[in-house]
């Protein structure tokens, strides 16, 4: 005996046995010369078991069963015929012994598996006929079960070993679903357990890999009759398989990854009629690509205390549970209401346990998948699509989903879809003022340059009305499409429209002024990711800034902030890229707002400053009361921002600003304040002169010490000052690290909507390459950015 041969274990379902056409595929493809001796485990021809219960099932409650035998015993000679088979004495024999057993009445066990002798003895002949060297074994004297049809392992193991080894052919052929009990008469092994059969036969051989083929690529991401759009798995974990099986989806028997995954043995499962399709590996060092969506009716959730809930679940292994949900002592088990008393009974065995309650006949949808590639977002849609409350649980392999949806199947279907859209991203734009049109304009100039749009625009919400196309458009004509569509609506109303309708990535931008009905940290936990230029909030309070961390943490949603900071510089992102390198920063220097340039620029050639305030009004370089700027007001906001976005927890009362109007002024009505700005005039002629007549150049500069400590001031910048060479409009920043020998240097516009928009833009590209919307779309990622380049 040889045990130190390298093998190979194939199983071939019923589907691949049907015809004759199947076993002909079979035959060609063992035909291809291999090193490794190979082990074929087969089941019977497709519906030959099934044809056999029904006959027995006949036979014994005397209803007419002739004619379906006849018709059975002609589809096995067909098949004979067709593989040029010849019709032996020995195979008159065994149908005439299937005919008696039914004249008689007996009993079925014996019979019901001769399906899988017909396919091997079939299989062999066909081989043999082509000249290879193959020898069929008895599966009886090798798949050894006790009085309940459980795998004696020890046995079974030597058994195989025993029988395999022993044979010299380089082709060995076993009946998959059969075993033999103690009395050496035959029994089976369940629905599918052909693959049983082969994991075992492969764990006891410690074969070089296992592949199981069928007539479907191997795992897809949903059952293909129900979903004909389903796609190929390409790999998933043996526990992923696992769970798959236990929850009845038919992909393999549900004790057939046990034996392969203890051993770490490779799997493949794979499409017979498709050898050249990669199909689906089954390790554990595996990365699935897709989460594969299924359901299940008639589960039990049981609900129980314990003083060491990890030590429960581990009493379980994975044998009944299919998810379960932790909080401190209080524990909800999921598992199919057929394994309910065997689970209550483990449960009442164990010590400390106190039983609360148990609701069955519950419903369930499973998402099996690494259950940290299940988003909040995907959460958010399947709640959404229930009237119920959603109750979680996961595993290991899975999220499950306790819902309280009828129709099932709709259920998957939504969530498949959900899950397998890739058209982009989905925009909420809150915000109707010049940002937005300069953001929309933007993004429809990059759609125009390629087809099929990488961001579609759901939603736009307005003051007070809001413009929502579930299905998406972009376009620069939406302003007015506002005005003949715009409806009245909440935010939060809007947010559960957009949680189930089309698309997978959803995305709230948030181009407002103020930080009313701005709840990001909910947002975020509602699955949602978020773009804002809206500073008012992120520069806030600490808790909020905080709260927002921690949510983008626990839920793998994400809040950029680019156009909330400096626009078009993009500084956060390129701070950010040093910092990953493991450097920190220590100080920064410089101007953060362009408004602040670009008037004291002007100011310095000698132009008034009531005059230059009224034409920053009517063009949009400032904001429409300039007084949040000229207080200092939203620099502050940016410098704090920017300085939290560093890792410091810089808050206002650490920041010290000067004001470019007194505090009075603050106080006026808008149209008071146009009254008297004009009084203000000489007061700053005569500080830019004086300035001036010593040589140097007023400036609006921020400072952030290492302490993430703030000062902003007017400046007079002495000659030779990098600060004095920024072109009016532009921000200007002077980075200092700990490793770097001297600052980083970012500059670049800073004024106006366009350039806040282009901090969004930069961010929304940001998001989809994060979503893996952009990894194959490279033409549309270099005309987008060219549209970023022209919006600057």
């Amino acid at each position: 005996m040889n045990s130190q041969r390298l093998r190979i274990v194939h199983k071939y379902g019923g589907s691949s046995l049907a015809e004759a056409d199947g076993f002909l595929r079979v035959v060609a493809a063992l035909s291809v010369p291999k090193s490794e001796q190979r082990i074929v485990v087969v089941s019977a021809p497709g519906g030959v078991t099934d044809t056999l219960i029904d006959l027995f099932a006949l036979a014994s409650t005397e209803q007419p069963w002739r004619k379906r035998y006849q018709g059975l015993i002609s589809r096995i000679k067909g098949l004979m015929a067709a593989l040029d088979v010849p019709v032996s004495a020995e195979w008159q024999l065994e149908f005439a012994q299937l005919g008696a057993a039914l004249e008689e009445r007996a009993a079925s066990s014996g019979w019901i598996s001769r399906g899988e002798y017909w396919s091997s003895w079939l299989l062999h002949a066909a081989l043999r006929r082509d000249g290879h060297d193959a020898v069929c074994l008895d599966a009886r004297h090798m798949i050894l079960v006790d009085q309940y049809s459980d795998v004696i392992e020890s046995e079974t193991y030597a058994a195989i070993q025993r029988n395999i080894y022993a044979a010299a052919e380089s082709m060995v052929l076993v009946q998959g679903f059969v075993a033999g009990n103690e009395a050496g008469e035959a029994v089976t092994l369940g629905r599918n357990g052909s693959d049983y059969t082969a994991s075992i036969v492969a764990a006891a051989i410690e074969a070089k890999q296992l592949t199981i083929w069928s007539d479907t690529d191997g795992v897809l991401t949903a059952d293909p009759d129900l979903i004909p759009s389903a796609r190929p798995v390409t790999q998933i974990s043996y526990r992923g398989l696992d769970t798959l099986a236990r929850l009845g989806t038919g992909v393999v028997h549900p004790d057939a990854v046990g034996p392969v995954m203890r051993l770490g043995l490779p799997l493949y499962l794979a499409n017979s009629f498709r050898p050249h399709v990669p199909g689906t590996e089954v390790r554990n060092d595996v990365s699935q690509n897709h989460a594969v969506v299924t359901a299940s009716k008639h589960l039990a959730l049981i609900h129980v205390q314990h003083d060491a809930p990890e030590k429960l679940i581990n009493l379980f292994g994975n044998r009944q549970l299919l998810a379960w949900s932790i909080v401190n002592t209080q524990i909800e088990l999921l598992v199919h209401d057929k394994d309910l008393a065997e689970t209550l009974s483990l449960l009442r065995d164990c010590e400390t346990t106190q039983l609360i309650d148990v609701d069955t006949e519950q419903l369930g949808l499973f998402l099996v998948s690494p259950a940290k590639e299940v988003s909040a977002r995907t959460k958010a849609f399947i709640e959404g699509l229930n009237a119920q409350p959603v109750r979680w649980l996961a595993s290991d392999s899975c999220i499950a989903a306790v819902i309280g949806a009828s129709d099932l199947s709709e259920v998957v279907r939504r969530v498949h879809d959900h899950l397998s859209n890739e058209d982009g991203l989905q925009i909420l734009l809150l915000g109707d003022g010049p940002t937005a049109a300069s953001l929309v304009e933007s993004l429809a100039e990059a759609r125009d340059r390629q087809a099929g749009p990488l961001f579609s625009l759901q939603a736009v919400v307005g003051a007070a009305q809001m413009i929502w196309n579930p299905d998406g458009w972009i376009g620069s004509d939406w302003e007015p499409w506002f005005q003949s569509h715009a409806q009245s609506t909440s935010i939060s109303s809007l947010l559960r429209q957009s949680q189930v309708a089309p698309g997978r990535h959803k995305v709230i931008v948030d181009v407002r002024e103020g930080h009313e009905n701005a709840d990001y940290p909910i947002w975020l936990e509602q699955g949602f990711d978020v773009i804002t230029a809206n500073r008012a909030l992120l520069s806030g309070d600490w808790s909020i800034y905080e709260a927002i961390q921690q949510a983008q943490e626990r839920h793998g949603t994400y809040l950029m902030c680019e156009g909330a900071v400096n626009g078009a510089v993009w500084a956060i992102d390129r701070i950010r890229h040093v910092m990953e390198t493991g450097d920190s920063v220590v100080s920064i220097r410089g101007i953060l707002c362009g408004f602040q340039s670009w008037l004291w620029a002007r100011l310095a050639k000698g132009q008034r400053f009531s005059d230059l305030i009224a034409e920053a009004i009517d063009t949009g370089i400032a904001q429409p009361d300039p007084r949040i700027d000229l207080a200092g007001t939203h620099a502050v906001q940016r410098w704090i921002l920017l300085a939290r976005e560093c890792g410091f927890q810089a808050e206002m009362e650490r920041c010290s600003s000067e004001s470019i109007i007194p505090a009075w002024m603050l106080d006026l009505d808008f149209d008071e304040f146009l009254d008297v700005i004009h009084t203000l005039d000489d007061f700053i002629e005569r500080r830019v002169t004086h300035a001036v007549e010593r040589g140097r150049s007023l400036a609006y500069v921020g400072t952030m010490s290492a302490n993430g400590s703030i000062l902003l001031r007017l400046e007079s910048l002495k000659p030779g000052d990098p600060l004095t060479g920024v072109e009016p409009g532009d921000m200007y920043l002077e980075v200092g690290t700990h490793k770097l020998t001297r600052p980083l240097v970012l500059a670049g516009p800073g004024i106006g909507p366009d350039a806040a928009a282009s901090g969004v833009l930069s961010d929304l590209i940001k998001i989809a390459a994060r979503r893996g919307i952009m990894e194959s779309r490279s033409r549309y990622t270099e005309s987008f950015h060219e549209a970023l380049a022209a919006s600057t």
